[in-house]
């Protein structure tokens, strides 16, 4: 792959092997949240979903669309197959299940265990079953979004991040709105960095200590981190992008 240079469920789901890496950052970030000594605050409970959203990059904006596509209750089977479309999910090392545990243990998630019929197991229906008994029950589950995870979700909606990027440093507002422009077709790292060069977008640091020039990297990081572009074999517009670019006049 070619990218720029750098880059509360009561019972917690389990995870595979190959999650072990973000396990460690998602337990290093919720443990910076006090552990509370009462029903945690709505508050408390959207820090905890924020923290994990954000505790691997490349799973954020994974985890995002994730939380707004199950505002509607979905099956994990369904959840599943969502998550397969998104570009982003092509380039992480763990299943679509290890990412929705993730998003149950922090609270992001509302986990529903369904029978064969695909109804959801109720209390009453696991009512003097041993704990075996119970378990047969279940065949799969589904999913819905907590109130937390919709708050959690909105905060990261690519609009207000990518809205935010343009407005806060006017200097470079239009060379980030010419490389969106740039990359209405896919184009290559070393594509990026020939239009820069070509257009004279030799940027300079906003340190003022620093006489390095900004390399196209480091705007395509900005531009992929706050959802105006995405790469999938290539740098590509985001429909985010395209928003940013029409608002700002540039239609085709």
């Amino acid at each position: 792959m070619e990218r720029t240079p750098g880059e509360a469920a009561e019972a917690s789901l389990p995870l595979d092997d190959a999650a072990s890496a973000c396990t460690a950052a998602c337990a290093e970030t919720a443990q910076t949240v006090d552990e509370p000594t009462e029903e945690p605050t709505f508050e408390e409970r959207v820090t905890r979903v924020r923290k994990t959203l954000h505790s691997r990059g490349s799973f954020t904006e994974i985890m995002r669309k994730t939380l707004v596509f199950c505002e509607t209750r979905r099956s994990i089977e369904d959840v599943e197959q969502e998550m397969a479309t998104y570009p982003e999910f092509r380039y992480v090392d763990q299943s679509q299940r290890n990412i929705v545990a993730h998003l149950v243990n922090a609270d992001g998630l509302d986990r529903f265990e369904l029978d064969q019929d695909g109804n959801e197991v109720t209390p009453e229906m696991t009512e003097g079953l041993s704990e075996d008994e119970a378990d047969e029950l279940v065949c799969s589950y589904a999913l819905q979004t907590t109130d937390a995870g919709k708050a959690a979700a909105n905060e990261l909606e690519p609009k207000k991040r990518l809205n935010a990027l343009l407005d806060s440093i006017a200097a470079r507002g239009g060379a980030y709105l010419d490389l969106l422009e740039f990359c209405r077709e896919p184009r290559t790292y070393q594509a990026v960095a020939d239009a820069m060069k070509a257009k004279g977008l030799g940027l300079k640091s906003t340190n003022a200590l620093s006489s390095l020039p900004v390399y196209p990297s480091a705007l395509l990081a900005k531009l992929e981190s706050t959802g105006g572009l995405v790469w999938d074999e290539g740098w590509k517009l985001t429909s985010a992008g395209a928003a940013a670019l029409k608002a700002a006049g540039r239609t085709v």
